[in-house]
Protein backbone atom coordinates (compact mmCIF):
# COMPACT_ATOMS: atom_id res chain seq x y z
CA UNK A 1 0.00 0.00 0.00
CA UNK A 2 2.98 2.52 0.32
CA UNK A 3 4.64 1.29 -2.73
CA UNK A 4 7.67 -0.26 -0.53
CA UNK A 5 7.40 -3.43 -1.97
CA UNK A 6 7.17 -5.23 -5.32
CA UNK A 7 4.49 -7.21 -5.85
CA UNK A 8 6.37 -10.38 -6.51
CA UNK A 9 7.49 -9.90 -3.05
CA UNK A 10 3.93 -10.15 -1.35
CA UNK A 11 3.24 -12.80 0.94
CA UNK A 12 -0.15 -14.08 0.68
CA UNK A 13 -1.56 -15.56 3.76
CA UNK A 14 -4.18 -17.87 4.44
CA UNK A 15 -7.87 -16.31 5.18
CA UNK A 16 -7.77 -18.00 8.96
CA UNK A 17 -4.45 -15.63 9.69
CA UNK A 18 -6.77 -13.11 9.65
CA UNK A 19 -8.95 -13.03 12.68
CA UNK A 20 -9.03 -10.91 15.60
CA UNK A 21 -8.90 -11.33 19.06
CA UNK A 22 -12.13 -12.57 20.35
CA UNK A 23 -11.61 -15.01 16.87
CA UNK A 24 -13.55 -13.33 14.06
CA UNK A 25 -13.03 -13.21 10.26
CA UNK A 26 -11.01 -9.95 9.90
CA UNK A 27 -9.87 -10.23 6.64
CA UNK A 28 -12.61 -6.98 5.31
CA UNK A 29 -11.01 -5.25 8.17
CA UNK A 30 -7.85 -5.71 7.52
CA UNK A 31 -7.88 -4.55 4.09
CA UNK A 32 -10.14 -1.42 5.01
CA UNK A 33 -7.73 -0.32 7.06
CA UNK A 34 -5.26 -0.89 4.25
CA UNK A 35 -6.73 1.25 2.01
CA UNK A 36 -6.87 3.87 4.57
CA UNK A 37 -3.20 3.25 4.70
CA UNK A 38 -3.23 3.99 0.97
CA UNK A 39 -4.43 7.17 0.54
CA UNK A 40 -1.77 8.49 2.56
CA UNK A 41 1.04 6.94 0.80
CA UNK A 42 2.19 10.49 -0.48
CA UNK A 43 3.10 11.95 2.56
CA UNK A 44 4.48 8.40 4.12
CA UNK A 45 6.89 8.45 1.23
CA UNK A 46 8.07 12.17 1.36
CA UNK A 47 8.35 11.74 4.93
CA UNK A 48 10.84 8.23 4.27
CA UNK A 49 12.66 10.42 1.24
CA UNK A 50 13.31 13.04 3.60
CA UNK A 51 14.51 10.70 6.32
CA UNK A 52 16.64 9.35 3.81
CA UNK A 53 14.89 5.43 4.90
CA UNK A 54 13.67 4.39 2.06
CA UNK A 55 16.47 1.30 1.94
CA UNK A 56 15.85 0.52 5.49
CA UNK A 57 11.93 0.25 5.28
CA UNK A 58 12.02 -1.17 2.23
CA UNK A 59 13.55 -4.57 3.96
CA UNK A 60 11.82 -3.86 7.22
CA UNK A 61 8.89 -4.60 5.06
CA UNK A 62 9.98 -8.05 3.89
CA UNK A 63 11.99 -9.20 6.67
CA UNK A 64 11.02 -12.47 8.22
CA UNK A 65 13.93 -12.04 11.18
CA UNK A 66 13.12 -11.01 14.60
CA UNK A 67 16.51 -9.84 15.41
CA UNK A 68 16.57 -7.94 11.72
CA UNK A 69 13.40 -6.40 12.19
CA UNK A 70 14.10 -5.12 15.48
CA UNK A 71 17.53 -3.69 14.73
CA UNK A 72 15.60 -1.74 12.13
CA UNK A 73 12.66 -0.43 13.90
CA UNK A 74 15.31 0.79 16.50
CA UNK A 75 17.64 2.39 13.34
CA UNK A 76 14.18 3.84 11.80
CA UNK A 77 12.74 5.35 15.20
CA UNK A 78 16.31 7.04 16.00
CA UNK A 79 16.63 8.48 12.86
CA UNK A 80 12.71 9.92 12.96
CA UNK A 81 13.03 10.83 16.43
CA UNK A 82 16.54 11.97 16.68
CA UNK A 83 16.35 15.45 18.29
CA UNK A 84 16.20 18.40 15.67
CA UNK A 85 18.91 21.30 15.89
CA UNK A 86 17.26 24.69 16.16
Amino acid sequence: MLGLIEETELVNRDEEVYRDRDKLPSKDRYWAQLEDVRSRRPAYQQMIEQAKLEGDIRRLAISESRSEIGALVLKILSTWLAPRSS
